[in-house]
């Protein structure tokens, strides 16, 4: 499997997860990019997600 395709999968997984939370006030509004710019961010991970790379940052 690519790196690609391990990070999509992890970027899926955490998107789930966050989707589920739910907060009480004073929070009015929530924005999840990992649901409004899915596309986009997919799109940079295959593009730029393959090879080795010794950090990662996700979240």
């Amino acid at each position: 499997m690519a790196t690609s395709d391990s990070l999509i999968m992890a970027a899926k997984r955490l998107r789930e997860a966050v989707a589920v939370l739910r907060f009480t006030a004073p929070v009015a509004h929530v924005y999840n990019p990992l649901i409004y710019a899915w596309r986009a961010h997919e799109m940079y991970l295959r593009r730029y997600g393959n090879g080795r790379k010794r950090v990662l940052f996700l979240g």
